[in-house]
């Protein structure tokens, strides 16, 4: 019955007042909306209700100053559906209207669905446990070969040094049988120098 009653008083006074307020578009339950509205500088300052036949009148403003001719605001959870109307009202009375909007309708809200990181994360480390694998197989499998190729090495500086050592252990030798026979030349030489300068004298 009150509904009914402010309903008839927003149809009077928008007859008379010189405040004019616009229905708003894409309105949801819950989310954010803005009021607009065009004043002169005699108008109140004014809140704000939210009619509809079907349910209780909401106030969603307060004191709002008529000079703004504009306002944001979230709306509480109210039930979605249409014949919907602002009010703007004496802040002492609001059975005294000021203006009243067109008719709106109040969609349900639905909340934006966020991609979860929870996937790339798991590709990340995916990625890593490869990457780790493949090391260590990597690792493994060239162990053998590069222990084959030292021992092959160390092999073949060992040949070489013995060849090396057999070499100068040859060379030493052949020096030394050289020494012992070139000695017992020398002193049959000397010996017969000395002869000959005994028969001399």
């Amino acid at each position: 019955m009150f509904t009914a009653i402010l309903v008839f008083a927003l149809t009077a006074a928008s007859a008379v007042s010189a405040l004019t307020v616009n229905a708003p578009s894409g309105v949801t339950s819950g989310g954010n909306v803005t009021i607009t509205w065009t004043s002169t500088s005699d108008d109140k300052v004014f809140s704000v209700e939210l009619l509809n036949p079907l349910h209780p009148t909401i106030a969603i403003a307060n004191n709002v100053a008529p000079g703004a001719n504009t306002l944001s605001l979230t709306l509480p959870q109210i039930p979605a559906g249409d014949g919907y109307t602002l009010a703007l009202v004496n802040i002492a009375d609001i059975n005294d209207v000021y203006a009243a909007s067109p008719a709106f309708s109040i969609a349900q809200f639905v909340p934006t669905e966020t991609t979860s990181s929870a996937g790339a994360g798991s590709a990340t480390r995916s990625a890593g446990g490869s990457g780790s694998a493949t090391a260590s197989r990597t690792a493994s499998g060239s162990g053998p070969a590069a222990s084959g190729a030292s021992s092959r090495l160390s092999s073949a500086a060992g040949s070489a040094s013995a060849s090396a050592a057999s070499s100068s252990s040859s060379a030493g030798a052949s020096n030394t049988g050289a020494a012992s026979r070139t000695a017992p030349a020398l002193l049959g030489a000397i010996a017969l120098v000395g002869a000959a300068l005994a028969l001399a004298l």
